[in-house]
């Protein structure tokens, strides 16, 4: 019988992607997972880093990581910024 092979080390954080309905769409490393929101933190949003915290009793526990999602949200703006800084306006040719 095979058995699954697990990677050595699994991603430290869940990153919020979206919300639809009562789910939430999470991705975890290279995987994308959706999860019932009422797992996830009151006030959660998109874009949120969640630290997991498992017990040896199987529960499982998500908090907001505000400083990886702050440090997350300055990176994404600072390369917004430099591509915007190119961007010279007028048409796009297709």
């Amino acid at each position: 019988m095979a058995t699954e092979r697990r990677p050595a080390t699994t991603p430290e954080h869940l990153v919020i992607d979206d919300f639809e309905d009562d789910l939430a769409r999470v991705e975890w490393g290279e995987r994308s997972l959706d999860l019932p929101k009422s797992w996830l933190p009151k006030g959660a949003r998109e874009g949120d880093h969640l630290t997991i915290d498992a017990d040896g009793d199987g529960q499982v526990t998500f908090t907001v990581d505000a400083a990886a999602t702050r440090q997350a949200r300055t990176q994404n703006q600072a390369a917004l910024d430099r591509l915007n800084t190119d961007d010279q306006g007028g048409d796009i040719t297709l």
